[in-house]
């Protein structure tokens, strides 16, 4: 189920921080010779509205009500202007990106933010882009120089402040920088959360046709007897992994088409808007120093390494390739072996190690990302009991047919490589983010 995330918003300025993320020396350069000049520190730190329930049979490392979240922490500076704030804050793929806000009396709000190219961004741009009622005119724009960012923003202020003569923006602060961060948390969630619902809801018709669609495909071109077990288990797979792979799609042009706007908090003027930010600032105080001695440049975020995605591309090839490789021995047979051979191995393991292949190949060849934040997959009881007895009985399936004799089938070898096309795919782009 979905739940909404809660921040806690943190203003370091002043506090003995130690270790901040480090940004680029030529950039900082660039945009203080642009008439910036440093604010402070500002740290937001995603708390979990309520604790996970711990499988008794999970390892206390791992334990997801015992992982903190790593506090995602911006460096906020003051154009010369008095009322551009801008905010350079290190991303997950390590890219030093800047962010420009703007805060007028009435409490609308003109940010410009540095984009990244890609699809990842596509999903979180659609929301960001909110309905005009909410008062927050967002934009983003593809460059890496801070003074075609400038110039862009400040078009679009002066655009804003001429719709209405009354119209005036406001100091800028690390307060009113919070105050434009908690707003946008506001307005934006809601209508993440619904799109995200409906997007995860029509996975399920995605799987369905999909199965039903590889199965009968496998069923026309040969698939009969014992050998529509393979099918139906090749056709599930397809169907796991379009529903997986449709969630870009869904979330980026679909479900934006018709969940446009949801109900959120009604908007305000900037005074109460940065009045209840002093209030959550001011309730998170205590809490302040904890939270800059936690944020050094190894623990700030996880940033993506160059042999991440082949890494991921390389453990899902394990059940493909060893598929292929069974299949001159053992003809249509081969991916049933290679099916039931994976996962009693990886049963196996996860009885001796209490954690999956996937945790302990990231803690082998990327050690600096993994923390408790990322080691997120469970090696729960079930998972493991599971794993063991599909294992076993694709094994006994596989020996039953041999004794009858399988010839290799086209449908087999068409099917599996749909299968192999199709977990090549999810892990190529599960390395676009920031976790190994």
């Amino acid at each position: 189920m979905y739940r909404r995330r809660v921040f806690d918003y943190f203003d370091l300025t002043g506090i003995d921080q130690g270790a901040r993320p480090e940004f680029s020396p030529s950039l900082l350069a660039e945009v203080r010779a642009l008439g910036f000049s440093e604010l402070g520190w500002v740290a937001a730190l995603h708390r979990r509205p309520e604790p996970e329930p711990k499988d008794e049979d999970e390892d206390e490392d791992v334990a997801p009500a015992a992982r903190p979240s790593l506090p995602l922490v911006s460096y906020v500076m003051l154009h010369q202007d008095g009322v551009t704030t801008l905010a350079l804050t290190k991303t997950a793929e390590g890219v030093d990106s800047l962010g420009l806000g703007t805060l007028f009396d009435d409490g609308l709000i003109v940010k410009t933010e540095t984009t990244p190219p890609g699809l990842r961004w596509q999903i979180v741009a659609r929301n960001i882009r909110l309905a005009p009622r909410h008062g927050y005119d967002f934009a983003g724009i593809q460059t890496s120089d801070p003074k075609a960012l400038v110039a862009f923003h400040q078009e679009r202020v002066r655009a804003a402040g001429a719709t209405s003569a009354s119209r005036a923006p406001v100091p800028g602060s690390t307060l009113v920088h919070i105050a434009m961060r908690v707003r946008f948390r506001e307005v934006a969630d809601p209508l993440r959360e619904a799109r995200n619902k409906w997007s995860l809801g029509l996975r399920t018709p995605v799987f369905l046709a999909t199965t039903a669609t590889v199965f009968g495909v496998l069923v026309v071109l040969g698939a009969r007897g014992p050998f529509l077990i393979l099918a139906a288990l090749v056709a599930i797979a397809c169907g796991v992994t379009c529903g997986l792979a449709a969630l870009p799609f869904l979330l980026t042009v679909l479900v934006p088409s018709f969940v446009r706007d949801v109900s959120a908090a009604p908007r305000t003027t900037a005074e109460a808007m940065t009045a209840s930010a002093l209030l959550a600032v001011e309730a998170s105080r205590a809490r302040a120093p904890a939270v800059a001695r936690a944020v050094a440049p190894s623990r700030a975020l996880p940033v993506a390494r160059p042999g991440k995605r082949w890494f991921l591309l390389a453990n899902a090839s394990l059940m493909p390739v060893l598929g292929f490789a069974l299949m001159p021995k053992l003809g249509s047979v081969g991916p049933v072996a290679a099916m039931g051979i994976m996962m009693t191995a990886d049963a196996a393991f996860m009885f001796i190690t209490k954690q999956t292949r996937v945790d302990a190949l990231r803690r082998w060849f990327f050690p600096a990302l993994a923390t408790r934040a990322t080691l997120h997959r469970r090696a729960s009881g079930w998972m493991r009991w599971g794993f063991g007895f599909a294992g076993a009985f694709l094994l006994l399936c596989a020996r039953g047919w041999m004794a009858g004799g399988a010839e290799l089938a086209p449908w087999v070898v068409f099917g599996w490589a749909c299968v192999s096309a199709l977990f090549g795919y999810y892990a190529w782009e599960a390395g676009a983010d920031g976790r190994a």
